[in-house]
């Protein structure tokens, strides 16, 4: 809802908010498919009965400011896809980016599974290294390249994260792997 809010604010309705819009979208569409379909409580590639439910509780939590701080960064980028990103908009999408991929890793720590070391690590790798990425580089990066390359940071922590994990499985324990 953010986006489409965003996208009717904007004055100009032209190639840079295309982008900028499919950009966004793409990570919306990632984001859903590592927290929602294969994660758990928000939280990225989480099995289901992997932590603690009051550890769910607070993973869930972070993950959910995370998103709301990355959305609002993006509902920005699109009011005005042709301007310089800003200093503040650089630092809401780094922390909403990076937050989300932090709390997904801290729950792979927390479950006690063998490989949760590498799996947190290359789920949070890509997320906050990209977080760091935008703030660091804020003046080099255009708006409309900004969602693409979250949403690519998503997409990497997703394969590495399904690749660490044993591919796709599915989410429950003891239910045959697909």
């Amino acid at each position: 809802m953010q986006l489409i809010g965003a996208a009717d604010a904007s004055e100009h309705w032209n190639r840079a908010l295309l982008v900028a819009a499919a950009g966004a979208f793409a990570l919306v569409c990632e984001l859903f498919f590592i927290a929602v379909v294969r994660g758990t409580a928000g939280l990225a590639l989480l099995p289901a009965d992997a932590i603690p439910p009051r550890a769910l509780w607070i993973g869930h939590l972070v993950v959910a400011m995370s998103l709301v701080t990355l959305m609002a960064a993006l509902g920005k980028l699109l009011e005005e896809p042709y301007e310089p990103v800003s200093a503040h908009t650089a630092w809401m999408l780094g922390i909403g980016i990076g937050g989300f991929g932090l709390a997904s890793g801290a729950a792979h720590l927390l479950s006690g599974t063998a490989r949760r070391w590498v799996t947190a690590s290359l789920i949070a790798a890509p997320m906050v290294l990209v977080g760091l990425w935008i703030r660091l580089a804020t003046e080099s990066l255009s708006a409309s390249s900004l969602g693409w390359l979250l949403a690519a940071s998503a997409v990497l922590a997703g394969v590495l994260g399904t690749w660490s994990l044993g591919g796709l499985r599915s989410r429950t324990k003891g239910a045959p792997q697909s």
